[in-house]
């Protein structure tokens, strides 16, 4: 008998979920090898100091070491909230609980960052604070977000 619509609905979603998952640790990577290059870019655009640039790169290095193990305890409870609607009985409390454990996770590494991000700005001067702003500005508006807060 083949699967009815709502089935074939939870396979994609389970192989989705795979997906997102392998996307998010290429994403990982593909971040961790353009950060050299968006250092090179940060200098040149800001005129960063070569004692900034080390300022700078030792507070990324304490934000990412902070938040890496809220990273892999999201990971792993995405992945539990896959599992959870594996076989013939799935469980959706399971996978809501999960699901919501990894947004926690998730929320937490990026509170990391964005503590990492306050202290890195505070290492700018004024003008370098502005052409950040600019900078980011710019970014939001190429990306089609410039209406977000």
């Amino acid at each position: 008998m083949p699967p009815d619509h709502a089935q074939m609905d939870g396979m994609r979603n389970m192989n989705d979920s795979s997906r997102m998952h392998e996307r998010m640790n290429g994403a990982h990577m593909r971040e961790m090898m353009s950060d050299s290059a968006h250092m090179a870019q940060m200098r040149s655009q800001l005129g960063l100091t070569d004692a900034q640039m080390q300022q700078v790169h030792n507070i990324v290095q304490r934000a990412c070491t902070a938040a890496q193990p809220h990273m892999a305890l999201a990971m792993q409870a995405h992945q539990a909230a896959t599992q959870a609607l594996e076989g013939d009985n799935p469980n959706l409390d399971h996978f809501e609980d999960q699901l919501e454990n990894a947004a926690k996770h998730m929320v937490a590494a990026q509170v990391e960052m964005a503590k990492g991000m306050i202290e890195a700005r505070k290492s700018l001067t004024p003008a370098q604070r502005q052409k950040l702003d600019q900078m980011h500005k710019q970014m939001m508006a190429r990306e089609g977000m410039e209406h977000l807060p």
